[in-house]
């Protein structure tokens, strides 16, 4: 699944379909195709456990943060990370 996942973030990327991708796990399987999908020009938002998660795809990505309740709502319905 996170190869699909990998496929679909740089797909969507490579057809500047996407500004910003809200990306929600922990695995640094991620890293290479969230440095990929970056130099496209995405945004990518990382949320993530509060205790196990790669410190390498955090820093990797344009914010990360604990995954909350708060967090989830916080994107909801907003205009600015729709095309």
């Amino acid at each position: 699944m996170d190869i699909l996942l990998a496929i679909d973030m740089i797909k969507l990327a490579l057809k500047n379909k996407i500004q910003h991708i809200i990306l929600i796990t922990g695995d640094s399987d991620f890293v290479p195709a969230v440095q990929y999908v970056k130099e496209e020009g995405v945004i990518v938002h990382l949320r993530h456990a509060e205790i196990t998660y790669s410190k390498e795809l955090s820093l990797t990505c344009d914010t990360s943060e604990k995954l909350s309740r708060a967090v989830l709502i916080e994107f909801d319905g907003k205009e600015a990370y729709r095309r």
